[in-house]
């Protein structure tokens, strides 16, 4: 995000965390209580809810009219988190803002990571850039962080204490969306794709979700969050298939010691060593021999699979890696989908579902995009109500004792 070279120095050390207290270490242990389970995850998550169903809402009033399915899942999904993270005072609520922030993450990002080209080459993504980073230097300058999340509230807190000039506080908050959006939105996308072009699959995720729903008598119906992770094995499964076929993220560790690999190579201590996860992803030894195409099966208990080790599965990181946001992140798919599955059905307007190619994906995220983006017409189902949905993250009495031990 063009932030300066002191800040890099702070965060470049740190690029694969080690021992003792550093950048990444610091930080995560600021963040770590609003990001992990309890209550200021489940506000989070609920209130993201509550955006969510804003986006559900407008979608069922305009009537199956045809939407870029890609772009929709994007734009609401940013939309409906950047509420939740922001707070009232949310800059993407401008659609100057957000038209710029598709454009910084389609052009800008991927050129100005790589850094080869000159300024003049890349003007579309600069001037995207600085399109966000002006009406985030608004908001922390008007106070707006004051009614964010508390998340965002303790990582803007965390920025000032480390001391960083506020033009470069202003960019690292911009740069957040990052972190939030760009893999969340086609893991979103992919998890839709597979269960909407698969009407098997979707007959059983919908019997599944309808399970861990509760009705009451005034309308209202809840997606029981805790049925959702434990009772929905089958949705579980594509879910985490979509991070391994999908999933093309690399995985940084810094060499601890002198070590020969295969006898071939030397890795000196101190070295950055990158790991490819499609490498994990697609080893037919932990994943048989269709380990290239996508089958849910191999994440269902008693399937025709054998079971596979844990560690092959790199969705979101592992070790000092392990994405913080990988509760939140989960939560908003898997309601976001549940949701949808429920209450509408997906009629793709050329009348078929093609087979996503991905070479175009951007390197900036660790989950591939389609090449191309596909017409789809959303139709409200007949006979389910498109009013007063809300998810609950409470868990019952019984299982709220096992998880705390008692």
């Amino acid at each position: 995000m063009g932030v300066s070279q002191p800040t890099i120095d702070i965060m470049g050390k740190e690029v694969a965390p080690g021992e003792g207290d550093g950048y990444f270490q610091r930080l995560n242990k600021a963040l770590q209580s609003s990001l992990s389970p309890g209550p200021l995850l489940d506000a989070m998550s609920s209130k993201t809810v509550v955006n969510l169903e804003l986006c559900l809402m407008k979608l069922a009033a305009d009537d199956a009219a045809p939407v870029n399915m890609y772009d929709w899942v994007r734009t609401n999904l940013v939309l409906a988190t950047s509420q939740t993270v922001f707070g009232p005072g949310n800059p993407f609520q401008d659609p100057t803002v957000l038209t710029a922030w598709k454009k910084f993450e389609d052009v800008g990002m991927p050129l100005l990571i790589l850094g080869l080209l000159p300024n003049w080459m890349m003007r579309e993504g600069l001037d995207a850039r600085e399109t966000l980073v002006s009406a985030f230097d608004r908001y922390l300058a008007e106070g707006k962080d004051e009614t964010a999340s508390v998340f965002m509230q303790r990582r803007i807190q965390f920025f000032r204490k480390e001391r960083f000039p506020k033009s470069d506080i202003t960019k690292l908050v911009a740069a957040d969306n990052i972190a939030f959006n760009s893999n969340l939105v086609p893991a979103a996308f992919w998890l839709l794709y597979h269960i909407y072009s698969d009407p098997g699959l979707l007959r059983d995720c919908r019997a599944e979700v309808s399970a861990a729903v509760q009705s009451e008598s005034n309308g209202k119906q809840t997606v029981l969050f805790h049925r959702v992770k434990s009772a929905c094995p089958v949705l579980q499964a594509i879910f985490r298939e979509v991070f391994r076929v999908h999933g093309f993220g690399l995985g940084p560790r810094r060499a601890m010691e002198d070590h020969m690999l295969d006898k071939q190579y030397l890795i000196k201590k101190g070295s950055l060593v990158f790991i490819p996860y499609r490498v994990q992803h697609y080893d037919v030894d932990n994943w048989g021999e269709d380990a290239s195409e996508f089958s849910h099966r191999r994440f269902l208990p008693g399937s025709e699979y054998k079971r596979h080790n844990p560690w092959a599965l790199r969705g979101f990181g592992n070790g000092t890696h392990l994405c913080p946001g990988r509760h939140f992140a989960t939560a908003e798919v898997l309601l976001l989908t549940g949701m949808m599955i429920l209450r509408f059905d997906a009629e793709p307007a050329k009348g078929f579902w093609p087979k996503f190619p991905v070479k175009k994906s951007s390197q900036v995220t660790t989950i591939d995009q389609p090449d191309y983006d596909w017409g789809v017409k959303f139709r409200p189902r007949v006979g389910v109500s498109q009013e007063g949905w809300a998810a609950d993250f409470s868990l019952p009495d019984k299982v709220a004792e096992e998880a705390s031990g008692a």
